[in-house]
């Protein structure tokens, strides 16, 4: 859960210590959250810490990463769709997360059917535009892709029916500083882990291109 807040940190040239825990040593990781040292209010991982900053909980890392980075928009209406987007983004991973860790084989098409319908909203939504808010890039595009790429890698009709949303994703990819992230020790495979029924890096590790773990730094 923590991908779009490291990619940010690395878009946006931020210098962090990057700590992961294998979460098949689950008494590792359950201690490395709750470690005295650390004095988290909700204990989870990811977490992120900043001088008096400590925060858990993915998406207000990742908006405090956009806030203090100028990736939040111009005006409060720009914060406001963001918002929109970025919650957006998030039902789409918790309802392939919810499939994954459930009954995969019979939650898989219903997923699908519901992510179908969210992207042609998208593809409507993006339309011309080079990135989600315009011309520049906001936490919105780091909280979809990880999305469309999960998604991509289910089934690759939902994506690539909406030539624009491909155009997007390409794009979003070739900005040299995402491009170096993609090809960096970073950047890490499984979208899930290993209990997971499906992309967990097992069961046809060729298809990502995406990787996602839990860490300490982001």
């Amino acid at each position: 859960m923590g991908q779009a807040c490291r990619m940010i940190l690395h878009y946006t040239d931020t210098e962090y210590e990057d700590t992961v825990w294998e979460v098949t040593k689950r008494e590792v990781w359950m201690d490395a959250k709750s470690r005295n040292d650390v004095s988290l209010d909700f204990p989870n991982l990811p977490y992120w810490i900043d001088g008096n900053v400590k925060l858990t909980q993915s998406s207000a890392i990742l908006r405090h990463l956009a806030r203090k980075n100028g990736l939040y928009g111009l005006t409060d209406a720009n914060a406001d769709e963001i918002d929109m987007l970025v919650d957006t983004a998030m039902d789409l991973k918790l309802g392939l997360i919810k499939a994954v860790m459930g009954n995969f084989d019979n939650g898989r098409d219903e997923v699908i059917a519901t992510a179908d319908a969210k992207f042609l909203q998208l593809s409507n939504y993006l339309g011309c535009k080079k990135f989600l808010m315009g011309n520049a890039t906001t936490v919105a595009d780091f909280a979809l892709y990880d999305a469309l790429k999960w998604h991509n890698a289910l089934d690759g009709h939902l994506v690539s029916k909406y030539g624009n949303i491909v155009e997007y994703i390409d794009r979003f990819e070739n900005l040299p500083r995402i491009k170096a992230f993609l090809k960096s020790p970073k950047f890490q495979q499984p979208f899930f882990p290993p209990f997971a029924k499906w992309g967990n890096g097992i069961d046809n590790p060729t298809t990502f291109k995406c990787r996602q773990v839990e860490n300490q730094g982001a």
